[in-house]
């Protein structure tokens, strides 16, 4: 078993939001190039 620290807990949540802020940046920039593409 792992055990985690408070802080390095609070390191991996702070990774994880930043990865998923930026995989939720890149589905919006595809799905608005779906979108205008779909558009024409």
């Amino acid at each position: 078993m792992n055990y985690f620290t408070t802080e390095d807990s609070q390191k991996i949540h702070t990774e994880q939001m930043r990865l998923s802020e930026i995989q939720n940046k890149e589905l919006q920039d595809k799905i608005a190039v779906i979108n205008k593409n779909s558009e024409e």
